[in-house]
């Protein structure tokens, strides 16, 4: 997830929609006053490495109330005791009444948006990446299961009839709230050359987005040819489609 102040952006990151290869190459245009999501450690390794990683991703959360205001008197008087010379078997310890929370990586628009100023949220570009529902599960599929061993235990059929719904709906979640998308554009993974180029200058990129893109690799256990064949039966193909139903109703013209 970033947003960017310099190019007035804010990118959700979707579920396997390469999204820490575009978050890497939407990096690369931020500066040290923009928030980019944290990463688990190989990809934020990495992120550091080709561009800017985590920054500035936390904010803070007034937490006030009557039983820690209690709690914080008495340390006070029990600190002020230990330095007339009483002892006690407990340390002092105060409670930070502003408590920190991270935008995280999956973050939904929605709660972005309850974080975020009201000019901000209106006046910035805002944008998620979907992808063909078959061959999203099919590389959530190979994310969960990266060795030969581990999908032979868990074959793709019984895997979408486990996971499949709940993907789906955790995905939507990302981009809407009460059935409505609340993005400004919701790039479609299977033209990704086109759609960059053209949020290249949508956003005026001094680089060419895709480019910077296309040279980003970021996991070794991404599989080299695009299995689609474990997708062929069409019982299965029928229960991806119907366990991703909401998101197709919401993009009536992308499901083949």
């Amino acid at each position: 997830m970033i947003i960017c102040h310099k190019y007035k952006f804010i990118y959700i990151k979707s579920m396997k929609t390469a999204g820490t290869s575009l978050e890497i190459a939407l990096a690369s245009f931020c500066d040290e006053n923009d928030i980019i999501s944290t990463d688990e450690d190989v990809e934020e390794n990495l992120k550091k490495k080709l561009s800017r990683g985590g920054q500035n991703n936390l904010y803070k959360i007034p937490r006030v109330s009557y039983r820690n205001l209690k709690h914080n008197i008495f340390q006070s008087i029990k600190l002020i005791l230990i330095k007339l010379g009483i002892k006690f078997n407990h340390k002092v310890k105060f409670i930070n009444f502003l408590n920190k929370e991270k935008f995280y990586s999956h973050i939904p628009a929605k709660n972005v948006k309850k974080i975020i100023s009201k000019n901000i949220w209106d006046s910035y570009y805002k944008f998620t990446v979907i992808r063909n529902p078959v061959d999203q599960i099919i590389s959530y599929y190979y994310w969960c299961n990266k060795s030969e061993a581990e999908r032979s235990k868990n074959p793709f059929e019984v895997f979408v009839k486990e996971h499949s719904r709940e993907f789906f709906s955790k995905q939507k979640d990302i981009y809407t709230f009460d059935n409505e998308i609340i993005v400004d554009k919701c790039i479609v993974f299977e033209n990704f050359k086109e759609e960059l180029n053209e949020l290249s200058k949508k956003l005026r990129l001094p680089k060419n987005l895709f480019e910077i893109f296309n040279k980003i690799r970021t996991k070794n256990y991404t599989r080299k040819n695009k299995d689609l064949s474990i997708a062929s039966d069409h019982t299965i193909k029928n229960l991806i489609k119907e366990n991703s139903s909401e998101i197709l109703n919401l993009h009536s013209n992308f499901y083949n």
